[in-house]
């Protein structure tokens, strides 16, 4: 990009990327590591929906553009969360079906562990309507059986040279792993008290979730 237009395009992005990030810092005040983490991830997927022309790539496409591609949405939400205070990374990958991926990988102090949340996957289709898919919030990339389609041979990370120095992945008492039944669309999901939230179900039924 000619000089020329970087500077316009951060004239451009700053402020938003000031306002954006200071609305979640106080959206977020005084919430628990995992309810930042989904607050922050539904602040993003309200912004933008993914890019299917494939063109898109950067945090600023999330802000200025309401459309992006893996990397735009997970970039964002690193960002933001390091903004905040935690320990944000990202994972990729090359072989998940011969095609590359990125998703976050998030250090959550007060349980002493790394989980791995997918914001691109999180914001998903059904029935041509637009869902929150919670599958991909605080999943497991090496659970082969519970996440087949978010399965990967070897991820890489630079969690390879952090403390604690890998994911666990023998953790199977995350958010996800509670809603694994695709037949419950969750459509909705309201921000109520400090780390509570409401989950509205696509056959009208709640749900309170407290993390």
């Amino acid at each position: 990009m000619p000089l020329d237009e970087y500077r316009k395009m951060l004239e451009t992005f700053l402020p938003e990327w000031i306002r954006f990030s200071a609305d979640i810092q106080q959206k977020t005040a005084g919430c628990s590591t995992l309810a930042a983490a989904l607050i922050t991830a539904l602040e993003i997927n309200k912004r933008c929906r993914y890019d299917y022309t494939y063109s898109h790539n950067a945090i600023r496409n999330v802000l200025h553009d309401g459309i992006a591609l893996c990397w735009g949405f997970t970039g964002c939400f690193n960002a933001v969360m390091r903004q905040l205070g935690y320990r944000a990374e990202p994972v990729f990958t090359w072989d998940l079906g011969g095609e590359e991926h990125a998703w976050s990988a998030l250090f959550i102090p007060e349980q002493n562990r790394w989980c791995e949340i997918d914001v691109t996957w999180m914001n998903n289709t059904h029935k041509d309507k637009r869902f929150i898919d919670l599958c991909f919030f605080d999943c497991a990339s090496g659970d082969k059986e519970g996440f087949p389609q978010h399965y990967a041979e070897k991820p890489e990370s630079v969690l390879l040279v952090t403390d604690p120095p890998v994911i666990d992945l023998s953790y199977s008492k995350g958010i996800g792993y509670q809603y694994l039944d695709h037949s419950r669309v969750v459509t909705e999901i309201t921000h109520l008290l400090s780390d509570q939230f409401r989950l509205t179900f696509d056959d009208g039924s709640e749900e309170i979730l407290q993390l």
